[in-house]
């Protein structure tokens, strides 16, 4: 089961998406009530914020590589 499905998210979930998606769901997974469950949701929501912190970072670098080659930027 990936980060994802665990979230009920797509893999391009925005960083706020991701963060609603976990609020909601640790309403329902308590750690003291499930801590498998728990340990599951909140390794998901690591992974899932990671990614999404990542693909914003690519997108600010393919931004700023694509303004650096554009010769009118010169």
């Amino acid at each position: 089961m990936d980060c994802w499905e665990v979230l009920g998210l797509d893999a391009e979930a925005s960083r706020k998406q991701v963060k609603i998606a976990y609020a909601k769901l640790l309403k329902q997974t308590r750690p003291d009530d499930d801590p498998e469950g728990f340990q599951r949701l909140h390794k998901a929501y690591k992974s899932a914020l990671s990614y999404a912190v990542s693909e914003a970072a690519y997108a600010e670098f393919v931004t700023e590589s694509v303004n650096a080659a554009d010769p009118a930027n010169v």
